[in-house]
């Protein structure tokens, strides 16, 4: 699984495993699960931030602010979850 670590604005960093990246529309967004010491997937909430790949191959992720379109992210990765 590839990891991301994310920093907080309260000075903490954790890691967190890309589930998967899914689109919608002409977005894309990246579900993303907090993992253990050991890298292990946390029985806890999926993390859907927006996700952007740059031509070097690294994952841009931001927090999506907006909540309709936060909404909608969810609702198409609920779906992309009962398609598997």
């Amino acid at each position: 699984m590839l990891t991301i670590d994310l920093a907080y604005e309260n000075g903490e960093n954790r890691t967190y495993g890309i589930m998967t990246i899914f689109s919608v529309d002409d977005d894309a967004y990246a579900a993303l699960a907090p993992l253990d010491e050991n890298g292990d997937p946390i029985n806890a909430d999926i993390l859907i931030y927006g996700c952007e790949i740059t031509e070097e191959g690294d994952y841009d992720i931001w927090k999506i602010e907006d909540k309709a379109e936060y909404e909608e992210a969810s609702k198409a990765f609920q779906k992309v979850i009962r398609a598997i």
